[in-house]
Protein backbone atom coordinates (compact mmCIF):
# COMPACT_ATOMS: atom_id res chain seq x y z
CA UNK A 1 0.00 0.00 0.00
CA UNK A 2 1.03 3.68 -0.85
CA UNK A 3 1.62 6.21 2.11
CA UNK A 4 0.07 9.51 1.09
CA UNK A 5 1.59 12.58 2.25
CA UNK A 6 0.12 16.67 2.68
CA UNK A 7 2.48 19.12 1.70
CA UNK A 8 2.78 21.98 4.13
CA UNK A 9 2.17 24.56 1.89
CA UNK A 10 -1.38 27.06 0.74
CA UNK A 11 -2.17 24.56 -2.07
CA UNK A 12 -2.21 21.36 0.72
CA UNK A 13 -1.99 18.63 -2.44
CA UNK A 14 -2.02 15.28 -1.90
CA UNK A 15 0.71 13.44 -3.66
CA UNK A 16 2.71 10.19 -3.28
CA UNK A 17 6.51 10.11 -2.43
CA UNK A 18 7.50 7.54 -5.23
CA UNK A 19 6.12 9.31 -8.00
CA UNK A 20 8.89 12.16 -9.26
CA UNK A 21 7.77 16.00 -9.55
CA UNK A 22 4.97 15.91 -7.29
CA UNK A 23 4.07 20.02 -8.45
CA UNK A 24 0.32 19.65 -8.12
CA UNK A 25 -2.64 17.61 -7.75
CA UNK A 26 -3.00 13.82 -6.72
CA UNK A 27 0.20 11.76 -8.06
CA UNK A 28 0.12 8.40 -7.40
CA UNK A 29 1.24 4.90 -9.02
CA UNK A 30 -1.27 2.72 -7.52
CA UNK A 31 -5.01 2.90 -7.25
CA UNK A 32 -7.30 6.22 -5.70
CA UNK A 33 -9.60 4.38 -3.16
CA UNK A 34 -12.70 5.86 -2.48
CA UNK A 35 -14.63 4.12 0.14
CA UNK A 36 -18.87 4.11 -0.03
CA UNK A 37 -20.70 5.84 -2.31
CA UNK A 38 -17.98 8.94 -2.65
CA UNK A 39 -15.90 9.61 -5.83
CA UNK A 40 -14.25 12.60 -7.20
CA UNK A 41 -16.00 16.46 -6.91
CA UNK A 42 -15.09 19.10 -8.93
CA UNK A 43 -15.99 21.89 -7.01
CA UNK A 44 -15.85 25.08 -9.21
CA UNK A 45 -18.05 23.42 -11.38
CA UNK A 46 -19.97 21.31 -9.36
CA UNK A 47 -19.97 17.91 -11.14
CA UNK A 48 -18.59 14.69 -9.82
CA UNK A 49 -17.80 10.74 -10.49
CA UNK A 50 -19.23 8.45 -8.10
CA UNK A 51 -19.82 5.48 -7.75
CA UNK A 52 -23.55 3.63 -7.19
CA UNK A 53 -23.44 0.12 -7.07
CA UNK A 54 -20.77 -3.02 -7.82
CA UNK A 55 -21.92 -2.44 -11.38
CA UNK A 56 -22.69 1.42 -11.60
CA UNK A 57 -19.93 4.06 -12.03
CA UNK A 58 -22.05 7.64 -12.46
CA UNK A 59 -21.40 11.00 -13.83
CA UNK A 60 -23.12 13.62 -12.48
CA UNK A 61 -22.94 17.20 -14.18
CA UNK A 62 -22.84 20.69 -12.25
CA UNK A 63 -25.48 22.44 -14.33
CA UNK A 64 -29.45 21.42 -14.64
CA UNK A 65 -30.61 19.01 -17.62
CA UNK A 66 -27.73 18.14 -19.32
CA UNK A 67 -24.67 15.87 -18.74
CA UNK A 68 -21.54 15.60 -20.85
CA UNK A 69 -18.45 13.93 -21.00
CA UNK A 70 -15.94 15.43 -23.74
CA UNK A 71 -13.14 13.03 -25.39
CA UNK A 72 -10.06 15.27 -26.09
CA UNK A 73 -6.62 15.05 -27.86
CA UNK A 74 -3.50 15.76 -25.07
CA UNK A 75 -3.22 18.93 -27.15
CA UNK A 76 -6.81 19.92 -25.81
CA UNK A 77 -8.90 19.50 -29.18
CA UNK A 78 -12.00 17.61 -28.62
CA UNK A 79 -13.21 14.80 -30.79
CA UNK A 80 -16.61 14.59 -29.19
CA UNK A 81 -19.15 13.61 -26.32
CA UNK A 82 -21.23 11.21 -24.20
CA UNK A 83 -24.14 13.42 -23.36
CA UNK A 84 -27.49 13.29 -22.32
CA UNK A 85 -30.07 15.89 -21.70
CA UNK A 86 -33.52 16.70 -19.73
CA UNK A 87 -35.59 15.35 -22.52
CA UNK A 88 -34.47 11.54 -21.97
CA UNK A 89 -32.10 12.02 -25.38
CA UNK A 90 -28.91 10.08 -24.49
CA UNK A 91 -26.10 9.62 -26.96
CA UNK A 92 -22.94 10.40 -28.98
CA UNK A 93 -21.80 13.63 -30.08
CA UNK A 94 -19.75 14.49 -32.56
CA UNK A 95 -16.73 17.79 -32.29
CA UNK A 96 -18.87 19.79 -33.82
CA UNK A 97 -21.36 19.40 -30.74
CA UNK A 98 -24.49 17.96 -33.27
CA UNK A 99 -26.15 14.69 -32.77
CA UNK A 100 -24.25 11.33 -34.05
CA UNK A 101 -26.25 8.85 -32.50
CA UNK A 102 -29.25 9.87 -30.33
CA UNK A 103 -31.98 7.48 -28.59
CA UNK A 104 -35.07 9.03 -27.12
CA UNK A 105 -37.62 8.37 -24.41
CA UNK A 106 -39.19 5.98 -27.48
CA UNK A 107 -36.36 4.04 -27.71
CA UNK A 108 -35.75 5.08 -31.25
CA UNK A 109 -32.44 5.42 -32.48
CA UNK A 110 -31.37 8.15 -34.79
CA UNK A 111 -27.91 8.26 -36.60
CA UNK A 112 -26.72 11.56 -38.13
CA UNK A 113 -30.22 13.04 -38.02
CA UNK A 114 -29.29 16.70 -39.36
CA UNK A 115 -25.64 15.61 -41.42
CA UNK A 116 -23.46 13.22 -42.87
CA UNK A 117 -23.56 9.71 -43.78
CA UNK A 118 -23.82 6.14 -42.38
CA UNK A 119 -21.45 3.52 -42.99
CA UNK A 120 -21.93 -0.41 -42.26
CA UNK A 121 -19.31 -2.69 -43.00
CA UNK A 122 -17.37 -0.18 -45.20
CA UNK A 123 -16.01 3.00 -45.07
CA UNK A 124 -16.72 4.19 -48.73
CA UNK A 125 -19.98 5.76 -50.85
CA UNK A 126 -21.49 8.97 -50.95
CA UNK A 127 -25.23 8.18 -49.95
CA UNK A 128 -27.13 8.71 -46.45
CA UNK A 129 -26.88 4.92 -45.82
CA UNK A 130 -23.79 2.68 -46.86
CA UNK A 131 -24.11 -0.94 -46.83
CA UNK A 132 -21.59 -3.67 -46.98
CA UNK A 133 -23.68 -6.96 -46.83
CA UNK A 134 -26.96 -7.84 -46.62
CA UNK A 135 -29.57 -5.78 -45.32
CA UNK A 136 -32.40 -8.67 -43.62
CA UNK A 137 -36.01 -7.50 -42.78
CA UNK A 138 -38.07 -9.62 -40.69
CA UNK A 139 -41.65 -10.61 -41.08
CA UNK A 140 -43.84 -9.19 -43.60
CA UNK A 141 -42.29 -5.96 -43.49
CA UNK A 142 -39.83 -4.34 -46.19
CA UNK A 143 -38.43 -1.06 -47.80
CA UNK A 144 -40.79 1.94 -48.03
CA UNK A 145 -40.64 5.28 -49.11
CA UNK A 146 -42.47 7.43 -47.13
CA UNK A 147 -42.52 10.95 -49.19
CA UNK A 148 -44.60 8.85 -51.88
CA UNK A 149 -46.26 6.00 -50.02
CA UNK A 150 -45.06 2.71 -51.89
CA UNK A 151 -42.25 0.26 -51.16
CA UNK A 152 -41.00 -3.37 -51.39
CA UNK A 153 -42.07 -6.42 -49.14
CA UNK A 154 -42.55 -10.43 -48.91
CA UNK A 155 -45.41 -11.38 -47.09
CA UNK A 156 -44.92 -15.31 -48.02
CA UNK A 157 -41.83 -17.24 -49.23
CA UNK A 158 -42.86 -16.99 -53.07
CA UNK A 159 -43.15 -13.65 -54.11
CA UNK A 160 -41.79 -9.77 -54.08
CA UNK A 161 -44.47 -7.60 -53.73
CA UNK A 162 -44.85 -3.59 -54.48
CA UNK A 163 -46.45 -2.59 -51.39
CA UNK A 164 -49.29 -0.34 -51.04
CA UNK A 165 -50.83 -1.03 -54.79
CA UNK A 166 -47.92 1.34 -56.44
CA UNK A 167 -47.04 0.33 -60.33
CA UNK A 168 -42.95 -1.18 -61.10
CA UNK A 169 -41.24 1.00 -63.39
CA UNK A 170 -37.88 0.27 -65.22
CA UNK A 171 -35.78 2.27 -67.95
CA UNK A 172 -34.36 -0.78 -68.80
CA UNK A 173 -35.12 -4.71 -68.87
CA UNK A 174 -37.42 -6.91 -66.65
CA UNK A 175 -35.95 -10.67 -66.85
CA UNK A 176 -37.84 -13.88 -65.93
CA UNK A 177 -38.17 -17.86 -67.67
CA UNK A 178 -41.72 -17.08 -66.91
CA UNK A 179 -43.98 -13.95 -67.03
CA UNK A 180 -47.69 -14.07 -66.48
CA UNK A 181 -50.28 -11.31 -66.17
CA UNK A 182 -53.54 -12.40 -64.03
CA UNK A 183 -55.95 -9.71 -64.68
CA UNK A 184 -56.06 -7.19 -67.24
CA UNK A 185 -53.40 -6.07 -68.85
CA UNK A 186 -51.88 -4.63 -72.65
CA UNK A 187 -47.99 -3.58 -73.35
CA UNK A 188 -47.21 0.20 -74.00
CA UNK A 189 -43.70 -0.07 -76.48
CA UNK A 190 -42.39 2.45 -79.14
CA UNK A 191 -43.45 2.13 -82.54
CA UNK A 192 -40.42 -0.48 -83.43
CA UNK A 193 -40.85 -2.59 -80.51
CA UNK A 194 -43.98 -5.54 -79.22
CA UNK A 195 -43.31 -8.99 -78.39
CA UNK A 196 -39.95 -10.51 -79.26
CA UNK A 197 -39.14 -14.35 -79.30
CA UNK A 198 -35.75 -16.31 -79.58
CA UNK A 199 -34.97 -17.32 -83.32
CA UNK A 200 -35.09 -20.93 -84.66
CA UNK A 201 -36.18 -22.22 -87.96
CA UNK A 202 -36.38 -25.49 -86.48
CA UNK A 203 -38.64 -24.46 -83.43
CA UNK A 204 -42.20 -23.44 -83.18
CA UNK A 205 -42.28 -19.84 -81.41
CA UNK A 206 -45.78 -19.08 -79.31
CA UNK A 207 -47.48 -16.03 -79.83
CA UNK A 208 -50.12 -16.62 -78.20
CA UNK A 209 -52.41 -19.75 -76.42
CA UNK A 210 -55.86 -19.83 -75.29
CA UNK A 211 -55.11 -21.22 -72.01
CA UNK A 212 -52.41 -23.00 -69.79
CA UNK A 213 -53.87 -25.90 -71.36
CA UNK A 214 -53.29 -25.31 -74.32
CA UNK A 215 -49.94 -24.46 -75.23
CA UNK A 216 -46.84 -25.52 -76.76
CA UNK A 217 -44.02 -27.47 -76.15
CA UNK A 218 -41.72 -25.10 -74.15
CA UNK A 219 -38.86 -26.24 -76.08
CA UNK A 220 -40.55 -25.29 -78.87
CA UNK A 221 -40.54 -28.29 -80.48
CA UNK A 222 -43.69 -29.59 -80.86
CA UNK A 223 -47.32 -27.99 -80.78
CA UNK A 224 -48.65 -30.59 -78.31
CA UNK A 225 -52.19 -29.26 -77.64
CA UNK A 226 -51.77 -26.05 -78.85
CA UNK A 227 -54.73 -23.88 -79.75
CA UNK A 228 -53.78 -20.33 -80.76
CA UNK A 229 -51.34 -18.51 -83.17
CA UNK A 230 -47.23 -19.90 -83.41
CA UNK A 231 -44.91 -18.50 -85.48
CA UNK A 232 -42.10 -21.14 -87.15
CA UNK A 233 -40.69 -21.83 -90.27
CA UNK A 234 -40.70 -24.33 -92.80
CA UNK A 235 -37.90 -26.18 -92.56
CA UNK A 236 -39.15 -27.50 -89.21
CA UNK A 237 -41.86 -29.70 -91.17
CA UNK A 238 -44.35 -31.07 -88.80
CA UNK A 239 -47.40 -29.02 -89.17
CA UNK A 240 -46.03 -25.76 -90.82
CA UNK A 241 -46.20 -25.57 -94.74
CA UNK A 242 -44.18 -24.72 -97.58
CA UNK A 243 -44.51 -20.86 -97.55
CA UNK A 244 -41.37 -20.03 -95.83
CA UNK A 245 -41.47 -18.22 -92.59
CA UNK A 246 -45.18 -18.52 -91.51
CA UNK A 247 -47.86 -17.69 -88.69
CA UNK A 248 -49.98 -20.86 -87.84
CA UNK A 249 -53.19 -20.55 -86.54
CA UNK A 250 -53.67 -24.51 -85.15
CA UNK A 251 -56.60 -26.23 -83.46
CA UNK A 252 -55.54 -28.84 -80.96
CA UNK A 253 -52.21 -29.07 -82.33
CA UNK A 254 -53.31 -29.40 -86.27
CA UNK A 255 -52.51 -25.93 -88.51
CA UNK A 256 -55.91 -24.76 -89.72
CA UNK A 257 -54.33 -21.70 -91.84
CA UNK A 258 -50.54 -20.69 -92.44
CA UNK A 259 -49.78 -17.31 -93.83
CA UNK A 260 -46.22 -16.53 -95.13
CA UNK A 261 -45.36 -16.00 -98.64
CA UNK A 262 -48.61 -17.09 -99.71
CA UNK A 263 -51.56 -18.61 -97.67
CA UNK A 264 -52.74 -22.08 -96.67
CA UNK A 265 -55.88 -22.97 -94.88
CA UNK A 266 -57.70 -26.18 -94.54
CA UNK A 267 -61.12 -24.83 -95.30
CA UNK A 268 -62.62 -22.52 -97.06
CA UNK A 269 -61.84 -19.09 -98.59
CA UNK A 270 -64.61 -16.62 -97.93
CA UNK A 271 -64.09 -12.94 -99.14
CA UNK A 272 -66.58 -9.76 -99.50
CA UNK A 273 -64.27 -8.04 -101.80
CA UNK A 274 -62.27 -8.92 -104.43
CA UNK A 275 -59.89 -11.83 -105.05
CA UNK A 276 -57.36 -11.08 -107.54
CA UNK A 277 -54.86 -13.32 -109.34
CA UNK A 278 -52.38 -13.69 -112.34
CA UNK A 279 -53.56 -17.26 -112.37
CA UNK A 280 -56.20 -19.49 -110.67
CA UNK A 281 -55.02 -23.35 -109.99
CA UNK A 282 -57.91 -25.98 -108.93
CA UNK A 283 -55.54 -28.93 -108.20
CA UNK A 284 -58.74 -31.07 -107.26
CA UNK A 285 -61.54 -29.66 -109.89
CA UNK A 286 -63.24 -26.02 -110.47
CA UNK A 287 -66.51 -25.98 -112.00
CA UNK A 288 -67.71 -22.80 -114.09
CA UNK A 289 -71.03 -23.03 -115.59
CA UNK A 290 -71.24 -21.86 -119.42
CA UNK A 291 -74.69 -19.55 -118.62
CA UNK A 292 -75.64 -17.15 -115.87
CA UNK A 293 -77.56 -18.27 -113.25
CA UNK A 294 -81.52 -17.59 -113.44
CA UNK A 295 -80.66 -15.54 -110.54
CA UNK A 296 -77.16 -14.21 -110.19
CA UNK A 297 -75.89 -13.92 -106.60
CA UNK A 298 -72.40 -11.45 -105.64
CA UNK A 299 -69.61 -13.37 -106.56
CA UNK A 300 -70.67 -16.10 -108.60
CA UNK A 301 -68.32 -17.10 -112.06
CA UNK A 302 -69.56 -18.13 -115.66
CA UNK A 303 -69.04 -17.99 -119.01
CA UNK A 304 -71.02 -15.93 -121.33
Amino acid sequence: MKNYYILSNISQFLYDKTVSDPHKGVNTSDYLRVAGGGGVHWATYGSQIEGVDGNTIRFRSGGAGTSAIGVATNEGTLRGYLYGDNANNFGLLHHGGGWAIRSNSGRNIYLNETEGNTFIGTASGSEKLNVNGWVSVQNNHGYYFATHGGGIQMTDSTWLRVYNGKGFLVDNQVRATDFRATSGSYIVNTHGGGLVGQYSDVRYQGVFSMGESYMLDPNGTALNNHYGIAWTHSNIGGQSKPVGHQMLVTEAGVTQTAIGKGIWTIADIYAQGKIEAPAVKATSKMVIPTSAPAVPENGCIWIG
